[in-house]
């Protein structure tokens, strides 16, 4: 009898700690912020006078192309892919951001 509870007591924490499926769920609300970023990046360079510069397009390049392989993963079975998918999403979301800074602080500056 003091066995099982013994047993009981060492595998509850260890539960705890494994990963559920219902994590995968997440994902989608970090796609969505980062293309709201993107959006915004995409928004902003558009108003840019004198077209957009090589590193504000190549920021905006690298977030698309985060979002689409956080997209993938996402589709893909698995703890490993469900993690890249939020972490892709989180660089597509840093790279949104910078072109969204550097349009809004390249069409302050006088040329």
């Amino acid at each position: 009898m003091k066995s099982k509870w013994i047993l009981a007591a060492t595998v509850a924490p260890l539960l705890s700690l494994t990963s559920w499926p219902g994590q995968a769920f997440e994902c989608p609300e970090h796609f969505a912020t980062a293309q709201a970023a993107i959006d915004k990046a995409a928004e902003s360079i558009k108003h840019m006078e004198g077209g957009m510069p090589m590193a504000t397009r190549g920021h905006l390049r690298y977030a698309r192309m985060s979002l689409i392989e956080a997209e993938y993963h996402h589709t893909q079975t698995g703890e490993f892919h469900h993690a890249r998918a939020i972490v892709r999403a989180y660089e597509a979301l840093g790279h949104a951001v910078a072109a969204e800074i550097l349009s809004r602080d390249l069409a302050k500056r006088p040329l």
